[in-house]
């Protein structure tokens, strides 16, 4: 059931961005947050350790450890693999098409065995 009203309040927002709500969720810092999550994500579970006595697991320390790392994470590792899938994407031609399986104008691809 809470899930179901997490969903009802997660598309009232997205459906109204100018209430408070939403106008608070789209701000620059929440924004950036949200850019930085995925990479936190990952990262918190190294600096969040009830049991461990070491000062990188002490709460302001961890929790700034965690967004430094999550931030080189997100710079170095995240950014440069997302620009990659550009890389690798196939191009889209005029009628929707892939360059690869475009044909040159007034040319028809050649059936025939090359010897």
């Amino acid at each position: 059931m809470s899930a179901l009203w997490a969903g009802a309040m997660v598309r009232r927002y997205v459906d109204r961005p100018q209430l408070p709500v939403g106008r608070f969720l789209n701000s620059g810092p929440m924004v950036k947050l949200g850019h930085l999550s995925y990479s936190l994500y990952l990262w918190h579970i190294l600096f969040v350790n009830p049991y461990s006595h070491s000062i990188v697991n002490r709460f302001p320390i961890s929790l700034a450890l965690a967004f430094a790392v999550a931030w080189l994470s997100r710079e170095y590792v995240e950014k440069p693999f997302l620009r990659l899938k550009t890389r690798f994407q196939p191009r889209v031609g005029r009628a929707g098409q892939s360059s690869t399986t475009r044909s040159r104008k007034g040319t028809a691809p050649s059936s025939a065995p090359s010897s």
